[in-house]
Formats: structure tokens, C-alpha cells, sequence
């Protein structure tokens, strides 16, 4: 695997099934992750109790377009802030 330290994984349909299995190895791998959903909110009680500092969460639909870029951006905003 990569190193954890530097990087940011964005994690698709992080609240279930495959998405969420591979957003847990991650967490638990250390890395920081931005995990996307349609219902960002459902991924609270998942990650209550993981390292929150590591942890971002936004609203990704595969079908909205705009969803997409407004995921990045935010990833990028939270990364470097």
C-alpha cells in the first residue's frame, strides 16, 4: 500500500457494501479519507469512532455531475486547511 502520511483517499458509496468495507481498512490503515455518499449524514454513526481529524465527509451521487467537482474542491479545501 501507499504511504498514509501526505495523501487523501476519496472513497465512493462509503455507507455501504464495498464502499464502506474498503473505508474501514482504510481508516484502520491510517489514511486520511473523504468519503462521498448521496446521504453524507448515514456515515456519521459509521465513523463515530474513528480519528475524526482524518475523517471528511461529502455528498456524492455518481448521476449529478456537479456532485463530482464539488467533492474535490471541498477534499482539496479540507486537505489544505
Amino acid at each position: 500500500m501507499l504511504p498514509t502520511t501526505g495523501k487523501v483517499v476519496l472513497v465512493t458509496g462509503a455507507n455501504r457494501g464495498i464502499g464502506k468495507t474498503v473505508a474501514e481498512h482504510l481508516d484502520e490503515a491510517g489514511y486520511c479519507l473523504s468519503l462521498g455518499a448521496r446521504e453524507p449524514d448515514s456515515l456519521q454513526a459509521m465513523t463515530r469512532s474513528w480519528d475524526q481529524p482524518r475523517v471528511h465527509f461529502s455528498r456524492y451521487d455518481a448521476q449529478d455531475h456537479d456532485t463530482h467537482c464539488q467533492w474535490v474542491d471541498a477534499t482539496v479545501a479540507t486537505s489544505t486547511a
